[in-house]
């Protein structure tokens, strides 16, 4: 199998995917051509993943992902994602994340706000003040 042209799932449909598939980028207004190749996928894996929607985008709307994972993000994946590379909105690996780090001991065995903020996440407030 080559990587010119094959087909994925991506949110309940199958679509053409592939270096060879033109299209223009995902992103609401932009009309950039790009291909549906692995340069401009949102994600690790063409149809989305725990990394990505599985989107393609331009180089305009790409983001590096985080912790030296492969790949790239687009914005509304880029936020979502943990320090980990977890995706945030994940209710159960949120709290996973906050059990495992109240859990472990510092050597003072202080647990400081700052520290579970970290793992929680800004709250709409802050976030709208960055």
């Amino acid at each position: 199998m080559g990587y010119a042209r094959y087909t994925v799932h991506r949110n309940g449909e199958e679509i053409e995917a592939g270096y060879a598939v033109e299209v223009v980028c995902e992103e609401s207004g932009c009309a950039e051509p790009i291909d549906r190749g692995l340069d401009f996928l949102c994600g690790q894996t063409p149809g989305g993943d725990e990394f990505g929607c599985g989107g393609y985008f331009c180089y305009a709307h790409q983001h590096a992902a985080p912790n030296g994972e492969f790949g790239q993000r687009c914005a509304r994946c880029l936020p979502s994602m943990d320090d980990d590379g977890n995706r945030a909105d994940n209710p159960a690996a949120l709290l996973a994340a906050v059990r495992e780090y109240v859990e472990t001991t510092d050597d003072d065995g202080i647990r400081t706000r700052e520290q579970v903020l970290r793992i929680v996440g800004p709250t709409p407030e802050e976030d709208k003040a960055r």
